[in-house]
C-alpha cells in the first residue's frame, strides 16, 4: 500500500477529538453540581437545631470555612495539574497547607475547651464518605478526561477534595462540637481518604483518553 493511501485511508477513518474546557471552567461545573448534591444530602438528613448559635462561634466557623477551601482548593488543583503541561508546586503545596489550616482550627478548640469528651462518630465518618461519593465518581471521570502525567497525586488532590466538601456538609448536621470528635470523626477519616485517593488516582486516572 502507498504511502499516500495509507495516510488518505486513516485520515478518512479518523474521529474528530473534542477540545477540552479550560481547567477553571471544568471546576465549575464540577463545584455547582457538588455543591448542590452535598446541599441536598445535607438538607435531606436533617439541619442541626443549634445552626444558628453555632454559626455564631468562631469554632464553628473556621472549621467549616477550612474544610469547604480544602475542597475547593483542592479540586481547582486537581483540574490544573490534571493538564500535562501545568506542573506547579504552589498548586499542590496550598491544598496541604489549608488540610494543616484545618487542624489548627480544631486544635484552637482544645486550647479553650473546658471538658473533652470525643465521643463515637463512627455516622460522621461513614456520611462524609457517602457525601462525597457523587461529587468523586463526576470529578474523577473529568479529570480522566484531561491526561494526568502524575496520577497519583491528582488522585490525593480529588481525594482530598471530595471528603473535604462531605465534610463541610456534615458541619451543619452534626451536633457535637468537641474538638477531640472534630479531629477524629471529621478531619481524620478526609486526610485517610486524601491518602487513599493516591492508589485511587493512579488507577483511575493512569490510563488517560481526551475523547
Amino acid at each position: 500500500m502507498k504511502t499516500e493511501k495509507l495516510i488518505e485511508e486513516l485520515v478518512l477513518a479518523s474521529k474528530p477529538v473534542k477540545r477540552l474546557d479550560s481547567p477553571v471552567s471544568r471546576f465549575s461545573r464540577w463545584l455547582l453540581f457538588s455543591i448542590s448534591c452535598v446541599t441536598a444530602a445535607t438538607l435531606l438528613c436533617g439541619l442541626r437545631s443549634d445552626l444558628s448559635l453555632a454559626i455564631g462561634r468562631a469554632g464553628f466557623s473556621l472549621q467549616a470555612v477550612s474544610a469547604l477551601g480544602l475542597a475547593v482548593l483542592s479540586a481547582l488543583s486537581a483540574f490544573i495539574l490534571s493538564v500535562p503541561d501545568r506542573k506547579r508546586l504552589w498548586l499542590w503545596a496550598i491544598p496541604l497547607i489549608t488540610l494543616v489550616l484545618w487542624f489548627g482550627a480544631i486544635g484552637r478548640e482544645f486550647l479553650v475547651a473546658e471538658n473533652v469528651q470525643g465521643g463515637i462518630g463512627f455516622s460522621c465518618a461513614r456520611d462524609i464518605v457517602l457525601f462525597a461519593l457523587l461529587p468523586g465518581m463526576l470529578l474523577f471521570w473529568m479529570l480522566r478526561r484531561a491526561a494526568a502525567l502524575e496520577p497519583g497525586r491528582v488522585g490525593v488532590l480529588a481525594a482530598l477534595a471530595v471528603a473535604a466538601l462531605g465534610a463541610a456538609g456534615i458541619q451543619f448536621i452534626c451536633m457535637n462540637d468537641d474538638p477531640l470528635h472534630a479531629l477524629l470523626w471529621h478531619w481524620l477519616p478526609v486526610a485517610l481518604v486524601g491518602g487513599a485517593g493516591f492508589a485511587i488516582g493512579r488507577v483511575m486516572l493512569g490510563k488517560t483518553t481526551s475523547s
